[in-house]
C-alpha cells in the first residue's frame, strides 16, 4: 500500500500553484493536446451531446483536455447524461421513487430501481469529474497560470494608495 496521497499530474501542479522541483516527475509521459473537439458519437443521445459540448469545451479552452482523456469524458458524459435523465423522467414523482417491499416484519419503503440507477450514475459522474477538475473542490485547487498580471501584493498596495 501506497504511503500519501494520489500521485497528482505535473501538468495539475502547475496548475494548481504547487510545482516545486522536488515534487516533479521528469520521467513523466507528455499526452497530445486536443486541439480541435472531436464530434460526439452518434450514438449519444441528445443530453450527452450537450453534457459533451459543454465539458470539452471548457477542458480544451483551460488547455488541460490530452487526447488519451476523451475516452473517460465520453464515460462520464454517459453517466451524467444518465443520471438528469433519469430524473426528469422521475421529477416530482415520489411513487418513482420509492417502492413498497414486503418483508417478513412486514412492509418497508425503499429505494426504486430507476432511483437507485440514477444516484449510482451521479456517484460514478462525480468521481470521474473530480479528476478533470469539475467539481468546486476540484477546480478549487486549479490556478491557472497568467491570469494575474501583477503581483497580489502590489495590486493591493496599488488600492491602498490610491
Amino acid at each position: 500500500m501506497a504511503i500519501g496521497g494520489k500521485k497528482i499530474p505535473d501538468q495539475l501542479k502547475v496548475l494548481r500553484g504547487t510545482d516545486q522541483p522536488c515534487r516533479m516527475n521528469p520521467d513523466q509521459p507528455v499526452m497530445d493536446k486536443v486541439e480541435k473537439i472531436p464530434r460526439p458519437p452518434r450514438w449519444f443521445s441528445a443530453t450527452v451531446k450537450r453534457v459533451y459540448k459543454d465539458v470539452t469545451t471548457q477542458l480544451a479552452e483551460a488547455g488541460i483536455l490530452q487526447v488519451v482523456d476523451l475516452q473517460l469524458i465520453i464515460a462520464y458524459c454517459n453517466q451524467y447524461a444518465l443520471h438528469i435523465d433519469i430524473e426528469r423522467r422521475l421529477a416530482g414523482d415520489l411513487d418513482d421513487r420509492l417502492q413498497d417491499v414486503e418483508t417478513k416484519f412486514g412492509e418497508k419503503k425503499e429505494v426504486a430501481p430507476l432511483q437507485r440507477i440514477s444516484n449510482e450514475a451521479l456517484k460514478r459522474a462525480h468521481a470521474l469529474a473530480s479528476e478533470f477538475g469539475l467539481t468546486p473542490v476540484a477546480r478549487a485547487r486549479i490556478s491557472i497560470p497568467g491570469k494575474h498580471t501583477e503581483d497580489p501584493f502590489e495590486e493591493f498596495m496599488k488600492k491602498m494608495q490610491g
